[in-house]
């Protein structure tokens, strides 16, 4: 017998929870994702129909096969074939699918206090992430050290200084972290000064930083971007940047979390947003 299936109607879209049979003393896992997908257009730079998947190069392309289907679904078959071989699930097993993360979950806070009893869990799987490769775990970790020491600083998380970054390390090395009781998960979200971080571009990543520069010279963002951008090499922030910079420190999130995109309007300049939509398109304008 697999979960059984509710579906929550909010003031925008619903909320898809299944769960298994919940036998005491067992954990529970509780494993988010989302159905609502970015929008296609510009449909003309589709190689295939958005919403028609196809199997390229031994991928899978359409909108939102990776953003969040296709992790979802790679869930719910290792469900299926765990049942399907063992005839039950070692833990108990709740999924949680919303279809408003792209416009910033505006109804899943209320939805998750009026419902918190029946969601309780004892962690919280995000399936909302890629992997950098097959069978390469996806997390990765940060190791705290001694209390930064910053003048007139009060807050109720205070940073510590960052002794270590690495970015998904294999599965032994990542349980060796977590025994290590002093990492902390990558969420993934930085805060710089611009002259800190032109900095460490240029000495750790001067390809980057170059284009950084022909950015901020150009008077064609657009074209900027759409000459240079294909060029450079294909890494992420954390493996080019924040594994080798030296002046990182690290606080404990406690608060929502929304998409930059998302940001109201009030809080950028034109010439930022124009930025931020330029790398918007130009990231997003692949199948995936």
């Amino acid at each position: 017998m697999g979960p059984t299936t509710e579906l929550y109607e909010t003031p925008k879209h619903p909320v898809v929870v299944a769960r298994n049979a919940h036998i005491a003393g067992r954990r529970t896992v509780l494993i988010y994702g989302h159905y609502d997908v970015q929008p296609v257009d510009p449909l003309e730079l589709w190689t295939t129909p958005p919403f028609e998947p196809v199997i390229r190069d031994g991928k899978i392309w359409a909108r939102g096969a990776t953003d969040n289907k296709g992790q979802m679904l790679a869930h719910v078959l290792g469900v299926e074939k765990t049942l399907r071989e063992q005839g039950e699930l070692p833990l108990n097993l709740i999924f949680l699918f919303e279809g408003e993360e792209e416009i910033g979950s505006p109804n899943l806070a209320a939805f998750l206090r009026d419902h918190r009893d029946e969601l309780r869990c004892d962690v919280v799987a995000i399936s909302d992430i890629g992997m950098v490769a097959p069978g390469v775990p996806t997390l990765g970790y940060i190791e705290r050290g001694e209390r930064a020491r910053i003048q007139g600083l009060t807050c109720e998380h205070p940073p510590v200084e960052v002794k270590r970054f690495r970015e998904k390390p294999d599965a032994e090395l990542a349980e060796q972290f977590i025994a290590q009781g002093n990492f902390s998960w990558n969420a993934g979200m930085f805060v710089w000064s611009l002259p800190t971080v032109i900095e460490q571009l240029t000495k750790h990543a001067p390809q980057l930083s170059h284009f950084v520069s022909e950015i901020r010279c150009s008077r064609d963002i657009t074209a900027t971007v759409a000459a240079q951008f294909p060029r450079l090499t294909p890494i992420s922030i954390d493996y080019c940047l924040m594994e080798k910079a030296d002046r990182v420190l690290n606080i404990e999130a406690t608060f929502d979390w929304d998409d930059g995109i998302n940001f109201p309007k009030s809080f950028l300049s034109a010439r930022t947003r124009k930025i931020l939509t330029v790398f918007w398109w130009e990231s997003r304008s692949g199948n995936a």
